[in-house]
């Protein structure tokens, strides 16, 4: 039988039995959505957080700090980490830079405008080497230190207190939320030498020194949500001037390896120096742990949905192809081989399936493509939050609907054999 024939011949049967058709179709549909949803799931929400994960905790980037030392409800540093250390820590092989980190050591606190309603919060502010955040900025060169220059001093925000921000602080005193486009180039003052929590020293060098600022960027990094973030210069000569003085201590050095096969050879060399090391590499391995658990589940949903599909289209053409053993008694009295007369309800199968699974794709990608974007406008701009939640392509829906036509062939298949065998006697006596 010529292709265009068989073709003719397989959509006349399809669309004389509509509500059949409708039905057959629908499972079909049914089940090409809810695979479609799973698997849209995965490659968007699961895929998004655990790249996410990734550039939160990165492996090769390491946090040395001084020794701990607890005397009863206080805790002290039992060692120094200084410029000495730091430099003793750079010229390990395999390092490419350890930037130290200092907090300003004077009371602070910070007043801004947004939105126009004026702000004024505590702040704890940490100069950071900018090779820390050099990846993270669109151009590194405007975190730097100028003692030359008359602009504002550059600040970058952890992406973690505009989250608190946006999540508590703006929701409990009715203040407007903000996006990180707004925040980045916001100028704000830092005063030091008082703060809400101390009040204002009766003595010191300073009282209320005003310093324009200005926020450059934001970061990621888990390790940085220490404070508002400085260029080291910067913390080091106020702290010069408005501080302690003495010899400059770290609290922290940021140290990145550049390879993580010699992450574990660089921590060791730096724990022997005394020294705490705290790796992202445990916090990515947790992550991506909860993350392969979810997708592994997700995966045993879609393969329980295929096996209930599957069993739905195995009942479902059974039904039909008992109702039309005589039509396929009569094919075979009429001279069709029991070859043809299988091709011809394999093509009716896989016609049928096709029509289903690209019914079922196009509604679920259409519905999942509305709400990833739904959901997305109407959740908190959160940090980790993933670009998708649902990530629908061509070739995922191209992949479900193959997927389903084979999967009706093969479901379908055993029963057009058995029926085809019959004798055609016993098929047209039977109808």
């Amino acid at each position: 039988m010529r292709p265009a024939a068989k073709f003719h011949l397989v959509l006349g049967n399809l669309l004389e039995r509509k509500s059949r058709t409708f039905i057959a179709a629908g499972v079909i549909a049914l089940a090409v959505a809810v695979v479609m949803f799973v698997a849209s799931l995965a490659l968007g929400f699961l895929a998004g957080v655990m790249q996410k994960a990734e550039e939160a905790f990165p492996p090769t980037l390491l946090t040395v700090k001084p020794n701990a030392l607890n005397l009863s409800i206080l805790t002290f540093n039992s060692n120094a980490l200084g410029k000495k250390q730091a430099d003793e820590i750079a010229a390990m092989d395999g390092v490419i830079y350890a930037a130290a980190q200092t907090p300003l050591k004077m009371p602070l606190h910070a007043t801004g405008n947004i939105m126009g309603s004026e702000i004024a919060t505590d702040a704890v502010v940490v100069g950071i080497g900018p090779e820390v955040l050099a990846k993270e900025l669109s151009d590194p060169k405007v975190f730097s230190y100028d003692e030359a220059t008359s602009f504002p001093v550059p600040c970058v925000l952890p992406r973690y207190f505009l989250d608190m921000y946006n999540l508590a602080y703006a929701e409990s005193m009715g203040l407007p939320k903000i996006n990180e486009s707004f925040a980045i180039g916001k100028d704000f003052i830092l005063h030091i030498g008082s703060s809400f929590l101390l009040g204002s020293p009766d003595s010191g060098k300073v009282q209320d020194i005003q310093i324009p600022c200005r926020i450059v960027g934001m970061t990621s990094n888990p390790s940085l949500f220490v404070g508002l973030l400085l260029p080291l210069g910067h913390a080091l000569e106020l702290n010069r001037l408005y501080g302690s003085g003495g010899e400059p201590q770290f609290n922290a050095i940021h140290v990145e390896v550049g390879d993580a096969r010699e992450v574990a050879g660089v921590t060791a060399k730096i724990r022997e120096m005394g020294f705490i090391v705290e790796s992202h590499l445990e916090s990515l391995e947790k992550v991506q742990m909860a993350a392969q658990a979810a997708t592994l589940l997700t995966g045993l949903f879609a393969a329980l949905i295929v096996a209930i599909a599957a069993a739905g289209i195995f009942n479902t053409f059974s039904l039909i192809m008992a109702q039309r053993r005589g039509e396929v008694g009569l094919l075979r009295a009429v001279g069709g081989t029991r070859r043809e007369v299988t091709r011809l309800f394999v093509w009716e199968v896989a016609m049928l399936a096709l029509l289903g699974g690209g019914a079922g794709a196009a509604v679920s990608a259409a519905v999942l493509t509305w709400a990833d974007r739904r959901l997305l406008g109407i959740l908190p701009k959160i940090s980790f939050l993933p670009e998708h939640l649902f990530r629908v392509s061509p070739l995922l829906a191209i992949a479900c609907i193959l997927g389903a036509v084979a999967l009706s062939v093969l479901a379908t298949y055993p029963i057009i054999r058995r029926i085809t065998a019959t004798p055609p006697a016993t098929l047209v006596s039977e109808a």
